[in-house]
């Protein structure tokens, strides 16, 4: 049986270091990435996320 925190493993979660606030921004993160609302940039062959800050109300 694994065990999950917001859908994310426990054991990984723990040997990174991470807490459950760390979690629920990486969950909302992820739930996000394709909605739309979101969208990526390549600077330097590494993508960056930008999140329409007229988005979140």
């Amino acid at each position: 049986m694994e065990y999950t925190i917001l859908e994310f493993s426990q054991k990984a979660a723990c040997e990174l270091g991470l807490d459950i606030t760390n979690l629920a921004i990486l969950r909302w993160f992820v739930n996000s990435k394709y909605s739309g609302k979101m969208y990526s940039i390549l600077i330097d062959n590494e993508t960056y996320w930008h999140y329409r800050h007229m988005n979140l109300y």
